[in-house]
């Protein structure tokens, strides 16, 4: 079965002309808000969770295969194990025209902005400004779009 998996007990909305991939999976808690824009595309395998927080995906924004996007991680305190520990969110803000490619970790509190181009298993912590092309562990501007 290739089906798309969609858990909804938050908030979630799309707009016009949304194309979703073999496998992918959308998710919001009862604390969570996905707001995805108009013309988005999220390639296969991909995992989107709003746990605390809201996710919001610009206009025309490409989401690679095997793309993960949390706005929620796990308390690490070492006085208590780590399954049994809360977890704690951000929001998360993809601009418009943004394309994130294969493999990317965008984790809570990230911001990628407008025309931003993400490489391929890069994770996202933090902010990406418009029209850069960024990458790595953590992501960091290698250089911006002419």
């Amino acid at each position: 079965d290739e089906g798309v998996h969609v858990k909804n007990r938050g908030r979630l909305s799309a707009g016009k002309h949304l194309r979703i991939g073999a496998y992918t999976s959308i998710e919001t808690t009862e604390t969570g808000v996905v707001r995805i824009g108009d013309g988005v595309y999220f390639n296969r395998f991909c995992v989107i969770v709003a746990g605390q927080g809201t996710l919001t995906i610009g206009d025309h924004t490409a989401i690679g295969e095997s793309v993960s996007i949390r706005t929620s991680n796990h308390d690490i305190r070492k006085d208590a194990l780590i399954s049994s520990q809360a977890t704690t969110g951000k929001d998360i803000a993809i601009g418009r025209d943004v394309w994130i490619g294969r493999g990317a970790v965008i984790l809570p509190g990230a911001v990628i902005r407008d025309g931003a181009v993400i490489g391929a298993n890069s994770v996202v912590n933090s902010e990406i400004p418009e029209y850069a092309i960024a990458a790595g562990t953590p992501a960091v501007v290698k250089k911006v779009r002419l």
